[in-house]
């Protein structure tokens, strides 16, 4: 066999056969760049967080550092943080105001009038009672207690919480019990009230909550007077239908 037809056989048995190597090769160089594409990928969300400008990284920490003071000084819970974040405008009351000798619904009237110079009608809409109401609380707590409230700090409540069916210190106890997480002592030392008044404030305002209406049982014992003079308490019995 000449060296002619060797050539043209083996360039036949060449081309017949898989290029293995050619394979291989393809196939890495398809790893490489899918490896390099997640590298560039992970590297730029790496990237992303490190290159912060100072002022997004200082603001970051702030609020951080602001929800844990609010969460460890201010017994704030994190649905009130979020509330806060999300709603930024609404009135917040300050605790204190409730201590002053005026009556609760006074202390909140003055406080949205002079601190806040909200309207009658704003006033009354914000807190869902009548604005006559308002009118009247505002005119009795101006008369006690001329001088406008002197806020400094403190807990305070969203002026939301006052828009329910309790009263305003019924709304207040419950909102430092149930959100806060305060103990009745502590309570009674910020409203400068006994503290037996507010387990009797708070199990009303529970009453409320469940719905429960007052019987004649519930009802305040009335004082009767015989003729010779002696004086006794007895509760009135519910009237048989």
């Amino acid at each position: 066999m000449d060296f002619n037809t060797k050539k043209r056989l083996g360039d036949i048995n060449s081309d017949s056969q898989p290029n293995t190597s050619k394979q291989g090769d393809e196939r890495a160089r398809e790893l490489h760049a899918s490896s390099r594409a997640r590298e560039q990928v992970e590297l730029s969300h790496s990237t992303t967080h490190s290159q912060a400008s100072p002022e997004e990284r200082f603001l970051a920490d702030m609020l951080s550092q602001i929800t844990e003071r609010l969460k460890q000084s201010y017994n704030y819970s994190d649905e009130e943080i979020l509330k806060l974040w999300n709603n930024g405008s609404e009135i917040l009351v300050p605790v204190a105001i409730f201590a002053n000798g005026l009556s609760p619904a006074e202390a909140l009237a003055k406080f949205l009038k002079e601190n806040r110079q909200l309207s009658y009608d704003a006033a009354s809409k914000l807190i869902g009672i009548r604005q006559r109401s308002v009118w009247a609380n505002y005119r009795r707590a101006a008369k006690k207690m001329p001088a406008p409230f002197e806020v400094n700090g403190g807990i305070s409540v969203p002026v939301s919480v006052f828009n329910s069916e309790k009263s305003v210190l019924e709304a207040l106890v419950s909102y430092l019990k149930d959100v806060k997480k305060m103990r009745n002592r502590k309570i009674a030392q910020l409203l400068n009230k006994n503290q037996a008044n507010i387990w009797t404030v708070y199990k009303r305002a529970n009453q409320k909550n469940n719905g429960h209406k007052r019987s004649s049982m519930d009802r305040a014992p009335v004082s009767l007077t015989g003729r010779c003079g002696f004086e006794f308490w007895t509760k009135i019995p519910p009237r048989s239908h």
